[in-house]
């Protein structure tokens, strides 16, 4: 019995570490059974070392006591309840931790040494969407495919890396088309040019992100 309750409590945390980043955005792509495991493994490793450090310090154990001690006092139902929910709280904590500030540091530092070497990143279509519009900020989208324009409107969504069935979510509104029509023939204003321009080389869909009129309200998700 104990090592049946040992075991839920080993792989658990990853579970739930891992479902909490990626329900805060985190990137989903299509990996092999090792890659897997491992990406889990992490996880689990990193969630169960809190909440033991976590236990520890509300006093729920001591560092002292032989791991068997530990073992028998999960099977009594205050104890295993109290742990139970320390695990969880730590869980999602830990997969919070990594998807809203600790996996953009590491990237970025990566990022920061390649370029040092002088090499180019090179990052797939729906990764590089995924790095610059998800970033907690309205992006103003125009997109075109063979010279003809698709849709205007905020960015709100694209498929995560890998998917099989690749998809945009764009909010549009005729306000949007006609104050970009508008801007076609006025210079100055600031849907005139774009602030950048992306070329999916599969598709040849060209999206085109303009800065927003800040006196105009963007639409509510």
């Amino acid at each position: 019995m104990e090592k049946y309750v040992s075991g839920a409590l080993l792989l658990t945390p990853g579970f739930i570490a891992k479902y909490t980043a990626s329900n805060l955005g985190g990137k989903q792509s299509k990996s092999g059974e090792v890659d897997t495991v491992l990406i889990y493994f992490g996880y689990s490793l990193s969630a169960i070392t809190v909440t033991l450090l976590g236990a520890s310090l509300l006093g729920m154990f001591s560092v002292n006591d032989p791991w068997s001690v530990f073992e028998a006092n999960l099977l009594k139902p205050l104890f295993g309840f109290q742990f139970l929910v320390l695990q969880v709280v730590c869980s999602v904590a830990v997969g919070a931790f990594w998807e809203l500030l600790l996996q953009k540091r590491i990237l970025s530092l990566f990022s920061w040494l390649t370029m040092q070497r002088g090499e180019v990143k090179s990052i797939s279509v729906g990764s590089l969407l995924h790095e610059l519009f998800y970033d907690g900020k309205d992006h103003f989208l125009l997109l075109e495919k063979e010279g003809k324009e698709l849709a205007v409107g905020f960015f709100r969504g694209v498929s995560a890396p890998g998917s099989e069935n690749r998809a945009l979510h764009i909010a549009t509104g005729q306000v949007y088309s006609e104050l970009f029509q508008y801007a076609k023939n006025h210079p100055e204003h600031p849907l005139h040019t774009p602030l950048g321009v992306y070329l999916d080389l599969d598709s040849d869909l060209v999206i085109k992100e303009y800065a927003y009129p800040d006196d105009l309200m963007p639409p509510s998700s």
